[in-house]
């Protein structure tokens, strides 16, 4: 009886640990969800500042078509020049998974308007913890349509880190 016992209430004791973990990481994938809100809303709105501050410092942007862009500075320099380019950004992100407690993956799809063309495309996000904040370490995208013209992932203002139009393919 007493063995019986003793294993219920290791049972009940992983039980509660397991259980009280999940709320944690569901915590972490909200706070990444907030950050990737005001990246985007940074992005839609022109600001490759504003955006930046959501970038790690050597964060790598993976534009269509591109050498890799690395480094914050070098990714703001990219998406100051596609911002005047890109018009109606829409992002919308369509899956947020937590990967470990200090990484969260996110996938999506942006549309915009580029030189009186409808462009649209899809994004993965790699966020990871720095402090207490949520940054971006990897940004890659690439359009899903055929006609029109060129998208980067002029998604995220022109899509992700790497936003951008024609030059960002």
């Amino acid at each position: 009886m007493h063995h019986g016992t003793s294993l219920m209430r290791n049972i009940i004791a992983a039980l509660l640990v397991c259980g009280a973990a999940v709320p944690a990481f569901a915590q972490d994938v909200s706070g990444a969800r907030d950050a990737s809100g005001k990246f985007t809303a940074a992005l839609s709105s022109g600001d490759a500042q504003a955006a930046a501050a959501y970038l790690t410092d050597d964060a790598v942007a993976l534009p269509p078509g591109r050498a890799p862009i690395n480094g914050k500075a070098e990714i703001q320099r990219f998406l100051g020049n596609m911002t005047h380019a890109v018009k109606n950004l829409k992002y919308t992100s369509e899956d947020v998974k937590a990967i470990d407690d200090n990484t969260v993956r996110e996938v999506g799809t942006f549309a915009f308007k580029m030189r009186d063309k409808d462009i649209d495309g899809k994004y993965l996000l790699v966020w990871t913890k720095v402090g207490s904040d949520w940054k971006v370490a990897a940004d890659m995208w690439n359009r899903s349509s055929t006609g029109g013209g060129k998208a980067g992932r002029g998604g995220r203002q022109g899509g992700g880190a790497g936003k951008g139009g024609d030059d960002a393919e």
